[in-house]
């Protein structure tokens, strides 16, 4: 009876370790809900005025959009959908962007087709103030290494971007929510932080917040671009707060036009497609393999006796 008790013990413990350690592995994926994506442009930042807005309410999806059939670049297909309920948003499901050129996330990206050319009317270049928005339902967060968000890239006659900087909802491999503004760290492939700010504790006391607007900003005559977001309820301000624009490991600040004379805003949504317990999972399976060692150990050894 007593080896019986045991091995049910073994088993049931094994079983808990299991079930717990795959719901913290990350194992499926948020859908995203994008609700409008929007960007200003003027001389200056005191005469910025609306350029460009997609409500994601033209029953068509990304490459086509208030510009036409062809008003973003999409990067891969099958993981954008329209939400069902017909109220207008963008659906991005991180589990279906295509592999990452660099490194073991998946990423997906529509980027607007706009001018290149400086001066144009919708031209994102260096002499001119512009923001660029993206405003986010927060009805579905980012789970473990997951992201929704905003990019600025410069490409041009290169087939890579050199300049890149990006504001997103994330969660990080501890599991932490927060809003990041990451850019290249200045000689690979990664991306670095400017600023984290822990979101949860701002939506437990703005518990009424239902989207998250993402901003990042440039003035006229300038390289270096900001960033920022708000917290909404009902279409209401109820909170924001800027960021830090300045590496934590380079000092240099967010930047642009290091050589392209413009850049394109984007929405993306990416996850690590790397599953690693977190650090309490892994400690759970570690004390179950102990426990298991010193079942066994007590367990008495059965000797073979004669005829």
């Amino acid at each position: 009876m007593i080896e019986f008790l045991k091995t049910n013990v073994i088993r049931r413990a094994g079983a808990v370790c299991v079930a717990l350690l795959m719901l913290g592995s990350g194992a499926g994926a948020t859908v995203f809900s994008v609700d409008e994506f929007y960007i200003e442009k003027g001389a200056t930042s005191a005469s910025r005025t609306e350029i460009f807005r997609d409500s994601f309410n033209d029953g068509v999806l990304p490459p086509s959009g208030p510009d036409g059939s062809s008003t973003y670049i999409v990067n891969g297909s099958g993981f954008l959908a329209e939400d069902p309920t017909g109220t207008g948003h963008l659906l991005m499901d991180s589990a279906l962007a295509p592999a990452s050129l660099t490194g073991p996330n998946l990423f997906g990206r529509i980027r607007r087709a706009a001018s290149t050319v400086p001066g144009a009317a919708d031209t994102l270049d260096e002499a001119s103030s512009w923001a660029v928005h993206g405003l986010l339902d927060l009805g579905t967060l980012p789970q473990t290494n997951e992201g929704v968000g905003l990019r600025l890239e410069d490409f041009g006659s290169s087939s890579s971007a050199n300049d890149r900087l990006q504001v997103r909802v994330a969660r990080n491999g501890l599991g932490t929510l927060g809003v990041a503004f990451t850019g290249p760290n200045f000689g690979g492939t990664a991306f670095e932080n400017f600023d984290f700010v822990d979101l949860q504790p701002l939506l437990d006391i703005h518990a009424t917040a239902d989207q998250i607007l993402l901003s990042l900003f440039n003035d006229e005559n300038s390289k270096l671009v900001t960033a920022g977001f708000s917290l909404l309820a009902g279409g209401s301000e109820l909170f924001s707060q800027s960021l830090d624009a300045i590496g934590n490991t380079t000092g240099l600040h967010a930047a642009l036009f290091s050589d392209e004379s413009f850049t394109r805003a984007a929405l993306t949504v990416s996850q690590n497609a790397e599953v690693v317990p977190e650090p309490g999972h892994a400690m759970l399976l570690a004390a179950f393999v102990a426990v298991l060692i010193a079942v066994r150990r007590e367990r008495p050894v059965s000797r073979a006796t004669g005829p």
